[in-house]
């Protein structure tokens, strides 16, 4: 994440055309959430009319948002020539303010037009990428798209058959992407749906120094490392799942646990007094069902123990699946976390050009001991 004598740039194109922005932010998440963006303009002096006039009356507008870097040496008017695009969207809100002449436009990126239309249509003899396959070519968005075999009919527990019919299109898309334990998110104008890609990717690593080296700090080009961890979720946590299976009639019970950092002096299974319990009653699951159902909820619960925020120079290689690894604390906190969210803040004032980046991640450990 370095960017000792580079320059952070930000192009951004209106309806293919280049305007001069006097901020933008965009914002790039995961957990089956879009992206958004807000740009501020200046209302009187926008290439090709994009001032006042022209958002009175717009209808569907489309925004590219581009990032890049120059050297030191470079022309600070030049165009970089690693572009590449952080978002690509349409505009929702259009703010006016006529006291100062400036303008705001914000909205989301692709993944709206899968929020924004409905389907009806039943597909019970389609494959999860089948379905999703149909979706992008009903939205106009590329397919990149891993298939799947198992009829969608046949998912457990009559899943789909359950999913309530007319509802968004990312709906639909984000719950086959949990039956099939994939991933969906829109990038530009294509949309993946596969497995998990941040194990995949190299890992950011922070390696902080303590006082006691003479040189604290980190490796990297931060202005701000923030670690959090919830003492609540660092207790031992135990999900039980309650069902009934009507086929052989037998009540169904299965437990997953994870015992808190302190391991040593944890005693919490044994006196029931500080462990975190959560109980869910789910009908017709099978015992392995039950199992699954447990050992998946004490991962999602799991996954919030710890927590990052660092702030650093813009860099448009961290993305919202970005594998992060921490070292050199000598804590628990030593250890690998997954980001979540990049927010990148630009502005100009009197000729000078202000960024920022903050990237906020979540830890990934889960220690679980099912017991059916």
């Amino acid at each position: 994440m370095s960017s000792q004598g580079r320059k952070p740039r930000y192009i951004v194109k209106i309806g293919g055309t280049q305007t001069l922005p006097l901020s933008c932010r965009v914002v790039n998440n995961s957990h089956f959430q879009c992206d958004t963006f807000e740009i501020g303009l200046e209302a009187w002096q926008q290439p090709d009319n994009f001032g006042l006039a022209y958002w009175d009356g717009a209808g569907d507008t489309q925004v590219e948002i581009l990032f890049g870097t120059l050297g030191a040496d470079d022309d600070p008017g030049a165009i970089p020539s690693d572009l590449s695009s952080l978002l690509i969207g349409n505009v929702d809100d259009v703010d006016i303010h006529l006291d100062t002449g400036q303008l705001t436009i914000s909205g989301r990126d692709l993944t709206a037009r899968f929020i924004d239309n409905k389907i009806a249509k039943s597909w019970p003899d389609h494959t999860a990428s089948q379905i999703v396959t149909d979706l992008c070519g009903m939205v106009g968005i590329t397919p990149n798209v891993t298939s799947t075999k198992t009829a969608v009919g046949k998912y457990q527990n009559g899943a789909y058959a359950a999913q309530r019919r007319d509802i968004p299109m990312w709906d639909l898309i984000t719950f086959l992407a949990e039956q099939e334990g994939f991933d969906a998110f829109v990038t530009a104008s294509t949309l993946y749906f596969g497995p998990p890609l941040a194990d995949s990717k190299t890992p950011l690593t922070v390696m902080v120094q303590p006082p006691s080296t003479g040189n604290p700090g980190v490796n990297i080009s931060t202005e701000t490392l923030k670690l959090h961890r919830s003492l609540t979720l660092a207790k031992d946590i135990a999900v039980t799942v309650i069902s009934y299976d009507a086929g052989k009639k037998v009540p169904i019970k299965a437990v997953a646990r994870r015992q808190g950092s302190n391991k040593a002096g944890s005693t919490s299974f044994r006196t029931g007094k500080t462990s975190q319990n959560y109980v869910i009653r789910r009908a017709g699951l099978t015992q392995q069902q039950a199992v699954d159902l447990a050992q998946k909820t004490l991962a999602d619960l799991s996954k919030h123990e710890r927590t990052v925020e660092i702030q650093a120079p813009p860099d448009g290689g961290v993305s919202s699946r970005t594998k992060l690894t921490i070292s050199g604390t000598n804590t628990g906190f030593d250890t690998d976390y997954f980001v979540d969210t990049v927010t990148r803040d630009y502005r100009s004032q009197g000729g000078a050009f202000f960024h920022s980046m903050t990237v906020t991640a979540k830890n990934h450990q889960v220690e679980s001991q099912p017991d059916a």
